[in-house]
């Protein structure tokens, strides 16, 4: 029997596809040449169409993928500035303007009616350590206070004080922390100042009672600077004792000395207390 070339059927099968594909594009072309204009222009105008709808929804999702992009930009920029206010109030809460705190602290010095050479004394260190400017805006500061001071021995004296330290206080303004101490340091320095005449007035108690309500200072913070400031005014008195002793003067240093360090331990206390917050 023969051999069948399946070669040459391979060949024929190609050279008839490629003859069908060319007798297709010859009737396309022939359709496309006889079509009716109409016909054509029907067909333009629905690829138009076409292309001008998916233009138009490819420009409204570009509107609308814009539109929520910005909306979350300008949520972001909410969100920032919303974190950053908190921040900042959180970083501010405890603190109060070094000028307000020492308006009240010249109420505190006043609020038994006078004021002698030790308490301005006494008032110009605080401001000094709290105030770069401290000389130039002192006299303004006591301005208030020296005002209410004129009523002193008058039935509503302590009210007038009071009523200024509260007004104050409402309206106390940080324009920056560098201009501020904690409240716990203002709550310190009007003990320190309480104690410096001996004298304790119901004022001075409405006063700290006061500050400790607007801070939300707690009375065990009260208590523990209480009895700290008793304590160092009772080494005080010991240093005093020893230095006016007949003892030795090498024995009375060694005494002395020890005072010393219980004195700085008692006020590295209250600094970690201050701080704390």
């Amino acid at each position: 029997m023969a051999k069948f070339d399946f070669s040459k059927l391979k060949k024929t099968l190609k050279a008839s596809a490629e003859d069908a594909k060319i007798a297709a594009e010859k009737v396309q072309e022939s359709v496309k040449e006889n079509m009716p204009d109409s016909i054509k222009k029907a067909a333009q105008s629905e690829t138009a169409v076409a292309i001008s709808d998916k233009l138009n929804k490819a420009v409204e999702k570009g509107k609308s993928t814009l539109s929520e992009t910005s909306e979350r930009l300008k949520k972001t920029r909410e969100d920032t500035k919303n974190a950053l206010r908190e921040a900042r109030e959180s970083k501010l809460k405890n603190l109060v303007s070094s000028e307000t705190a020492l308006k009240i602290i010249y109420y505190l010095i006043i609020s038994d009616g006078q004021i002698n050479a030790d308490e301005k004394e006494q008032f110009n260190a605080i401001g000094q350590s709290m105030l770069d400017d401290f000389e130039s805006v002192r006299f303004d500061m006591m301005s208030k206070g020296d005002e209410i001071l004129v009523h002193a021995g008058e039935k509503a004296y302590g009210d007038l004080v009071y009523e200024a330290v509260i007004l104050d206080l409402e309206y106390d303004h940080i324009e920056s922390p560098d201009q501020s101490i904690k409240a716990r340091q203002l709550l310190w320095n009007l003990i320190v100042v309480s104690y410096s005449d001996g004298l304790h007035s119901d004022t001075e108690q409405r006063i700290i009672d006061a500050i400790m309500r607007k801070w939300d200072i707690s009375d065990a913070v009260l208590q523990e600077m209480l009895e700290a400031m008793e304590t160092l005014l009772a080494i005080q008195s010991e240093k005093k004792r020893f230095s006016a002793s007949q003892r030795p003067y090498a024995e009375v240093q060694i005494q002395v000395k020890e005072l010393e360090n219980r004195e700085a331990i008692i006020m590295q206390s209250i600094h970690q207390l201050i701080a704390d917050v």
